[in-house]
């Protein structure tokens, strides 16, 4: 009886070495570039999706090494453009662009158009100055 305990216990102890450890992700996926997931280890491993640059993302997701069990984390280096032309990544995830019209700079409340009207009489104001700076008139001696 021991005897079989102590097998037992041996092949579960071997079973435990060669059980890597598990992969969970998140987002379900390593093809969910328009959400944001970690990828996580049974051991405490941790990877989160992030912005390589405004164009890239770095997803992280599961994969086997080979035993069937997803055991190992991979890395993919999306350009977000492959989702569209207008993609950026921001946030750990691919998301369109904001482009705002130019009708948005000059709507009802805006600074803008006062901002530029202010820029361009310094502008006037200096040019005026600096034109007429030296022709004053001279002043002439009756003689």
């Amino acid at each position: 009886m021991k005897k079989s305990i102590v097998i037992l216990l041996g092949l579960l102890l071997l079973g435990v070495g060669l059980v890597s450890a598990v992969c969970t992700d998140s987002d379900g996926s390593n093809t969910a570039y328009t959400v944001k997931g970690t990828a996580s280890l049974s051991n405490g491993s941790m990877l989160t999706d992030s912005c390589q640059s405004s164009t890239n993302l770095l997803e992280y997701g599961c994969r086997s090494t080979g035993s069937g069990i997803n055991n190992d984390i991979s890395t993919i280096n999306v350009a977000c453009s492959t989702l569209g032309s207008n993609y950026i990544c921001a946030s750990g995830v691919c998301k369109p662009g904001v482009k705002r019209p130019a009708s948005e700079y000059f709507s009802e409340g805006s600074t803008l158009p006062w901002i530029l009207a202010g820029v361009g009489v310094l502008l006037l104001v200096g040019v005026a100055y600096w034109h007429f700076k030296g022709t004053k008139p001279s002043k002439r001696r009756n003689r």
